[in-house]
């Protein structure tokens, strides 16, 4: 469908992945500068010993990212280039997963004739989109409250130092508005969109949803459903993901650094009430995180569901984007664009 509608041929994708749980490390890698000043070369380099240190673990790296470099006695330097001393150095901070869910991954994507070019955390690409350049100075936490999962980030003096993410998202809201009810997936999630919300402030217990369903082939049956009752069920779910999260912070002791703003975005943030009641139980400053404005992008897309791709493509603007699964693709990549791959995929399946 992208194909068709920008007339492109794609055969290369980067991609997010949300799920965890991921692994923070922090150290500092350091080299010697021969020419007695820091060049374009020396700055590759210092990089690449960073993320040679991270790939130790034998864990697939995600991010490798130069929180600050030190050049002799000067530190907290963001850009060394040009500049003279003997050794440079850089404090960096590596975020890692799993290597076999990457791994899968990557195969099903390549089994549909695209290489894979990249992959980013959805959490840390939902924050590159949202954040804005004094909050991560100062320190915040992003929350990317998507379906299954939800992506945690903080930022601290303007650079990346946790990243993790919880199994629990806003599927688990309409899976337990399905049980509660005993309705469809589908009707559930209609229900959760249309009228949940977290608080039932301003709503009497009486105020409801008439709700219609076919009962089986007999007809259709009507049903009186409280939004008070919806608004309990997504409360406390929400509750369970936030207190989660508050664990995560404390158990990793970036608590104290994790700032005293806090941004939601992703599909799930829009639930009306849910970034007052984040506010209430991390006791921060809490806000809707929209992407900033992209020239050529629609309007519409600019919502907090977007957030993950739209950071992405500010994150291929950067060099540490990598998919460091060690896995040679098994199918190239097609040269010849969507029917050719469909024609191909009928080849090797029949």
């Amino acid at each position: 469908k992208a194909e068709r509608a920008a007339d492109v041929m794609v055969n290369e994708v980067y991609v997010t992945t949300s799920f965890g749980p991921l692994h923070n490390q922090s150290f500092t890698a350091s080299i010697d500068l021969p020419s007695g000043s820091v060049t374009l070369k020396d700055m590759e380099r210092i990089k690449r010993a960073g993320l040679e240190y991270a790939s130790r673990s034998g864990l697939s790296v995600l991010h490798s990212v130069p929180v600050s470099y030190t050049l002799g006695y000067e530190s907290g330097i963001s850009d060394p280039l040009g500049m003279i001393g003997d050794t440079l150095k850089v404090d960096v901070h590596a975020v890692s997963a799993d290597a076999l869910p990457l791994r899968n991954l990557r195969h099903c994507i390549e089994r549909s004739h695209l290489s894979v070019s990249g992959l980013a955390s959805a959490g840390y690409a939902s924050a590159r989109s949202v954040l804005v350049e004094s909050e991560a100075q100062t320190g915040v936490t992003c929350l990317d409250m998507g379906a299954g999962t939800t992506g945690v980030t903080v930022f601290s003096g303007g650079s990346l130092i946790y990243c993790d993410s919880v199994d629990m998202g806003s599927h688990h809201i309409t899976s337990d508005i399905a049980h509660a009810f005993s309705m469809t997936l589908t009707e559930a999630e209609r229900m959760k969109t249309l009228h949940a919300s977290v608080f039932a402030a301003g709503a009497r217990m009486s105020d409801g949803i008439i709700t219609d369903e076919d009962d089986g082939g007999t007809g259709l049956l009507s049903r009186h459903i409280s939004k008070a009752e919806l608004s309990d069920l997504a409360r406390i779910r929400l509750e369970q993901i936030y207190i989660e999260v508050c664990a995560r912070l404390r158990s990793s002791g970036i608590a104290p650094m994790s700032g005293n703003r806090l941004v939601l975005t992703g599909g799930a943030s829009e639930l009306v009430g849910a970034a007052e009641l984040a506010g209430q139980i991390f006791g921060k400053q809490a806000r809707l995180g929209r992407p900033r404005p992209i020239p050529g992008l629609p309007s519409q897309a600019a919502e907090p569901a977007f957030a993950a791709p739209l950071g992405l493509l500010v994150h291929l603007l950067d060099d540490d984007l990598r998919l460091e699964t060690g896995v040679a693709p098994e199918i190239i990549a097609s040269s010849q664009g969507y029917l050719a791959r469909v024609g191909q995929w009928f080849r090797e399946s029949f």
